[in-house]
């Protein structure tokens, strides 16, 4: 499993996947990925499972799509997260990787942004961090809970491509990014 791209969307009430996989070994890979959404007690989407056959040193892509209507949606004031797994199987599992995400979409409408069809009113900063703490999570956990405090809910990271624990932090916390 190399990278995995996901799409949700409100309009369509669909999960889409881009899974890259890629076979490292000396000999060919003849096996199965699976794809499972955790939801707790609701049903989730039922992705289908897809063959994977690569020779040595070949990747592919692989497209997973399912409708799903009963997700919670993820929001500022509801920043709920599901957990996606993702299993590689070859008689048995020999790759597996778990990947977060909120059921969200953002698009225009006019002059309008929309957050899973809701007008939105962005409140925030900017952020140029280059101080000695600014890469620890308790720090970013201290700076979005200010924001959340003071009724702001983005952040605008400035200039450094930022580490992956502000995104995942920000999902966590109901910030926009």
């Amino acid at each position: 499993l190399a990278h995995t791209v996901i799409r949700t969307s409100i309009r369509s009430n669909r999960l889409q996947l881009q899974v890259s996989v890629r076979n490292d070994g000396a000999l060919p890979f003849d096996g199965e990925l699976l794809a499972q959404v955790q939801t707790g007690a609701q049903a989730g989407p039922d992705l289908p499972q897809r063959k994977v056959r690569l020779a040595p040193g070949q990747a592919a892509t692989l497209n997973l799509d399912a409708p799903w209507s009963n997700y919670v949606a993820w929001s500022p004031v509801n920043p709920h997260l599901y957990e996606l797994d993702l299993l590689l199987s070859y008689g048995r599992v020999v790759d597996a990787t778990r990947e977060r995400l909120g059921f969200r979409e953002v698009w225009m409408e006019g002059h309008r942004v929309l957050l899973n069809g809701q007008p939105q009113r962005w409140y925030g900063e900017w952020a140029h961090k280059a101080h000695a703490h600014w890469l620890r999570p308790a720090y970013i956990r201290h700076w979005y809970q200010q924001l959340r405090d003071l009724n702001m809910n983005y952040a605008r990271h400035h200039k450094l491509p930022y580490h992956q624990d502000y995104l995942e932090i920000a999902d966590e916390m109901g910030i926009l990014v």
